[in-house]
């Protein structure tokens, strides 16, 4: 059975879940503890909430996006939501991260035209040297990835995992 509903005023008694999976939709809610604190109440003792938000990515689902975390945010709603263990892990290093981001800068080329019907003069030109570009870039992405493994701290991730336990 499906259910659409506020994710802080869910249609289930207390206690209702073993388990609840969050991925990626706390940045998009004006009141994430309020909504933390409602998935607490819907889990049953020992329960399990996993959980994963973003630290970087650009704005989207504009005007619905309102927070990036850093893991003392996300562990600080989930203490007051009344969760006791708390897990965090980061979705990779900074170099992940870059890896991510590097390629937004291809953006600066204009487009051919291909997905609104009109082709583009500026984008046939440059598309040689965009290819070139996104070939480098792709060079590029892939020895982040590598070098990643080196970045000890991963405090400046891509993002963050977390478990926690009611």
């Amino acid at each position: 059975m499906d259910y659409i509903a506020p994710l802080d005023d869910l249609p289930f008694e207390d206690s209702s879940f073993e388990a609840v999976l969050c991925t990626q939709v706390l940045e998009h809610l004006e009141r994430p503890g309020k909504a933390v604190k409602e998935l607490y109440r819907v889990l049953k003792p020992g329960g399990k909430l996993f959980l994963t938000a973003p630290m970087a990515h650009k704005e989207h689902q504009v005007p619905y996006d309102f927070y990036r975390y850093t893991s003392f945010g996300l562990k600080s709603i989930c203490k007051n939501a009344g969760f006791s263990e708390i897990t965090i892990t980061p979705f990779g290093g900074m170099f992940t991260r870059w890896a991510y981001e590097f390629p937004k800068m291809l953006s600066v080329f204009p487009g051919i035209g291909i997905k609104t019907g009109k082709l583009q003069f500026k984008g046939i030109i440059f598309l040689p040297v965009k290819v070139i570009c996104l070939f480098i870039v792709r060079i590029i992405q892939i020895s982040f990835l590598f070098i990643d493994r080196f970045d000890k701290t991963k405090d400046y991730p891509f993002g963050w995992s977390l478990i926690a336990q009611k």
